[in-house]
């Protein structure tokens, strides 16, 4: 009998001659080779307990390996928990500041020497433990070496990193490129299936601009094409009553004199 690697578990006794029934838990099924395997040692090594199989989560045809699930959820799919060490990396953007490191502060945020050392030396957030498709980031293309050696140093494997190529981030900021250049590079990516964007407003504006879902790292919800296009009529249908409204008082005080 044996248990995960993550905490110890106090009062309990590793002996099979203990126990008589098994519920054996995993948090989802899909190809079943977990449960399998799980299910295979049990038979061989203690025949004599009684196993009961459940997943959290199970794709269609989950009961040909468990014997309940909590919620059928389709694949493909992702989870909270383990999204950056998954197969679904492979085919994800991943912005830099705010999702792999801290943003810069307002002093760190200089474009100049302040900048390069914050690139150096940014704190580390979520670190994923496979090879991503590719970091996709407003960073300027002139501190490309400083940002590799930073990935590099802290384990992350990416197949591209692709740079925002102005002059300067007054440049960058007068042009306003930030939604508009990585919705340009997930569009243009037919293998991407997730952009992962630390701003939500970003987040919302990539998947408008991509026609793609994107993860909104901030709040942990999926930023829809079909949401930006509704708030979007949403702004106009307001903005034009409210432009109507006004036509219409200022007609009403021209008539009036």
């Amino acid at each position: 009998m044996g248990h995960g690697d993550s905490r110890p578990l106090p009062n309990w006794s590793p002996s099979v001659r203990d126990y008589k029934t098994a519920l054996v838990i995993d948090d989802s099924v899909h190809l079943g080779t977990a449960a399998v395997k799980a299910r295979k040692k049990l038979e061989t090594g203690a025949p004599h307990i009684q196993a009961r199989f459940l997943a959290v989560y199970g794709s269609k045809g989950w009961s040909k390996y468990v014997d309940m699930v909590l919620e059928e959820c389709a694949f493909p799919r992702a989870f909270e928990w383990n999204l950056l060490h998954s197969w679904i990396m492979q085919k994800s953007l991943l912005d830099m500041d705010g999702v792999l490191c801290a943003d810069p502060t307002k002093e760190e945020n200089d474009d100049g020497r302040n900048y390069r050392l914050f690139i150096k030396n940014a704190r580390r957030l979520a670190l994923p433990s496979v090879s991503v498709r590719a970091v996709v980031t407003s960073r300027l293309e002139r501190y490309r070496s400083e940002t590799e050696e930073w990935l590099v140093a802290r384990g992350v494997s990416f197949e591209k990193l692709i740079m925002l190529d102005v002059p300067s981030a007054t440049e960058r900021r007068k042009l306003n490129l930030h939604s508009s250049f990585k919705a340009d590079v997930y569009r243009r990516d037919p293998g991407a299936m997730l952009f992962i964007e630390s701003d939500p407003q970003q987040a919302a504006e990539i998947a408008g601009q991509s026609g793609k879902a994107v993860l909104d790292y901030q709040n942990k919800v999926i930023a829809s094409p079909d949401a930006y296009r509704l708030a979007t009529q949403y702004r106009q249908s307001i903005n034009g009553i409210r432009t109507l409204g006004q036509k219409i008082s200022y007609r009403l005080r021209r008539g009036a004199r």
